[in-house]
């Protein structure tokens, strides 16, 4: 991780994520849904990007 500009790491994990499931076909995501990223690309939501924005919800929650 970067120490100087952790929000860049998580950015690239999540860009790399992103792209990762944009090379899934679509019929196997979630009933189709998908997220439009910042390219404006659409991207199919997968299981993983689910579990791990639940993942950073609850690590949230903890530190309150």
């Amino acid at each position: 991780m970067n120490k100087d500009h952790p929000r860049a790491d998580q950015d690239k994990s999540q860009e790399q994520e992103i792209e990762k499931a944009a090379e899934q076909p679509f019929e196997n995501s979630l009933h189709g849904a998908a997220i439009i990223d910042k390219d404006g690309r659409e991207v199919p939501i997968t299981e993983s990007m689910i579990v791990e924005a639940f993942d950073k919800i609850e690590k949230s929650d903890k530190s309150q």
